[in-house]
């Protein structure tokens, strides 16, 4: 697996888990808003910013361990910006993540 696909792995990941939180918080909030168990909202709400907040700030390239930040973490995860080397480190996105 190279650094590129296991950061991408980890934004998917997280970007799911956030989803799904928020097509469950919407499902209660729309179909029972008055449900005595309406207050699990609370705990949705919170299941859909943690992933965010994970992808945001604590992804890392697996390479050198730093983080990579709030502006580059979704442009190394889906190439957006054309990066290919690891803004902290200087290693190739598509080279192994794992080894010397």
């Amino acid at each position: 697996m190279t650094i590129h696909q296991a950061v991408r792995r980890k934004i998917t990941i997280a970007l799911s888990v956030s989803a799904i939180c928020v097509a469950l918080l919407l499902a209660i909030v729309r179909f029972w808003p008055d449900a005595p168990w309406a207050w699990t909202g609370t705990f949705l709400m919170l299941g859909a910013i943690t992933p965010l907040l994970y992808a945001v700030w604590l992804v890392s390239c697996p390479k050198c361990n730093a983080i990579f930040g709030q502006r580059k973490v979704f442009n190394v995860a889906f190439n957006l910006a054309g990066i290919l080397y690891c803004p902290n480190c200087g290693a190739a996105l598509d080279q192994p993540s794992h080894g010397p």
